[in-house]
Parts: structure tokens; C-alpha cells; sequence
């Protein structure tokens, strides 16, 4: 604290470190090369303190991140635009905890003025958790991919089988052509907020989308026609029967329905993981 700073300043100051120390995210400044701050939360993430940084070396400092995560780190170090003014750079990697645990983390980073000089304010989320699960999912879908490409096949010979992998599923499987929806399973109409089949089967894409979803929709529908291949995961916002909107993922592979092309989407409701991020 400057010896210049008034009452009103003193305690504007000691209120901003004490928001600081209680952050969420883990906080750190950096100023020629060398951690000058971190929060209470910085160390929770990493397991290392303020001193820890200041006591390490450039090298060690760089050993923190994971070895597969290094190259990549570096060029978004040296390629970012970390201006003052810009919007924050971010960057998700893998560091090592000082237990020996692996910790996801995202990180933003911006130039500030600290003390007069330039300086890097970089904000750490945990995303571990997050990155967990997406794994999971992931797993998840190439297994749920792979069981229904092959009962596609043998469709005639084991209806009843696919059927009931279809419906036991505990994500949204959904079967549409020309923006019309065909089929869905009961954790679909779930998603949809609908109870009976006969209420969806028929009803159009667009009912449950706003005008920039549905768009947004349409040309992955498009590609998905086009390549004749799946689509990466994306997020949409889906409007529900009654008007609530939710946070979903979605991944289309063309399929054949019925005797025509038609378009498979797998929907995972994401809103709770949204509220947490």
C-alpha cells in the first residue's frame, strides 16, 4: 500500500483482495516472467503457494504443465494476443498437481497495469471434472455409434432388439427427414418435455428452436448430407413444450429410415453442467 493512499483507498483496496482470495477461479499476475500474485484458489487447483512459484525456475515452472500439453502451451504463449484491451486468451491444458494428480485447467490470460508496469493477469478454472465426463460421453457415444450402425444393418432380422436399445438408452435419440420428426424414444420426449409419442411424431425442428438455433441446425443437417458422414458434437439451445429453454448437445449421423435417407441425432441435456460452468 502506497503511503499516499487515502482511508477511502485503503479500504478500497482490502476489499478487492479479500473478493480476490475468495474467488472461484485461481488468480495469478506475472510480471517479467515472474509470478508476482496468486490467490487462495491458485493454490487449491495446483497445490502450489505464491512462495512455491517465486522459489521456482523458468524450467520447473514450464515442468508444471503436462509433457503432451507443452508444445501447445508454448505456441499459444508465443502466438496469443494479450494486448491490453483485448478480450482474454484462453487455453485449456493439463498441469501436474503438487500431490502428483493430473488437474485440467482453463486459463485466461490478459495484459493489465500493475504497479505502473505491464503485467499478465491470468485466471485459472478447474475443469476436471468436466473433462471426466466429457470422456465418458464420449466413450459412451462411440459405443451407442458403433451398436446402432450395426443393428441398422441387420434391421430386419432384430427389430425388437434394436428396439430396445433404442428405448432403454438414456439419451435423446432422435430420427428426422426434411425438417419432420419421424421418431424419438422416451428420454427424448423427456428432453422435449413431452409425454406421448403421437404428440411429437410428425411435428416440424423448427417448433423447438429459436430462428438462429434453427438455422444454425439446418446447415449442420446440410453437412451431414453432403459428406455422407457424422458431425462433431455441438451445442444448441432447445426450446422445450411450455416454452423452457435448455442447453443440449447434439451429434446427426445419416442413416437410412423406412427405406430413405434420413438424419440420426443424439441429444445429451447439458444444463446442469452449464449452470456449473
Amino acid at each position: 500500500m502506497s503511503n499516499q493512499e487515502t482511508p477511502n483507498e485503503t479500504a478500497s483496496h482490502e476489499a478487492y483482495l479479500n473478493l480476490v482470495n475468495h474467488s472461484l477461479q485461481g488468480l495469478r499476475i506475472l510480471q517479467n516472467g515472474r509470478v508476482i500474485f496468486s490467490n487462495k484458489r491458485m493454490e487449491e487447483i495446483c497445490g502450489y503457494s505464491l512462495t512455491d512459484f517465486q522459489a521456482m525456475t523458468r524450467e520447473e515452472h514450464l515442468g508444471l504443465v503436462h509433457p503432451d500439453d507443452r508444445e501447445r502451451e508454448r505456441m499459444f504463449t508465443d502466438n496469443a494476443d494479450f494486448d491490453k484491451g483485448t478480450a482474454p486468451a484462453q487455453i485449456e491444458y493439463r498441469i501436474h498437481h503438487k500431490d502428483g494428480r493430473i488437474v485440467w485447467v482453463e486459463q485466461y490470460t490478459v495484459a493489465i497495469t500493475y504497479n505502473g508496469r505491464i503485467a499478465y493477469q491470468q485466471a485459472y478454472v478447474d475443469i476436471t471434472k468436466r473433462k471426466k465426463a466429457e470422456a465418458k460421453l464420449l466413450r459412451y457415444q462411440e459405443k451407442l455409434e458403433t451398436a446402432v450402425a450395426e443393428k441398422t444393418a441387420q434391421l430386419q432380422e432384430s427389430e425388437h432388439l434394436y428396439r430396445s436399445l433404442i428405448n432403454l438408452a438414456p439419451d435423446g435419440i432422435f430420427v428426422h427427414r426434411d425438417g419432420t420428426f419421424l421418431f424419438t424414444n422416451p428420454a427424448g420426449l423427456a428432453i422435449l418435455n413431452l409425454t406421448d409419442i403421437d404428440d411429437f411424431v410428425g411435428r416440424q425442428l423448427s417448433e423447438f428452436f429459436s430462428i438462429k438455433q434453427y438455422e444454425l441446425a439446418v446447415d449442420r443437417i446440410a453437412s451431414i448430407r453432403q459428406s455422407g458422414e457424422s458431425n462433431p458434437i455441438a451445442e444448441h439451445q432447445l426450446i422445450q413444450a411450455g416454452g423452457n429453454r435448455i442447453d443440449i448437445e447434439v451429434k446427426g449421423v445419416p442413416i437410412e429410415y423406412q427405406g430413405e435417407p434420413a438424419i440420426l441425432s443424439m441429444v445429451w441435456d447439458i444444463s446442469e453442467r452449464k449452470k456449473m460452468e
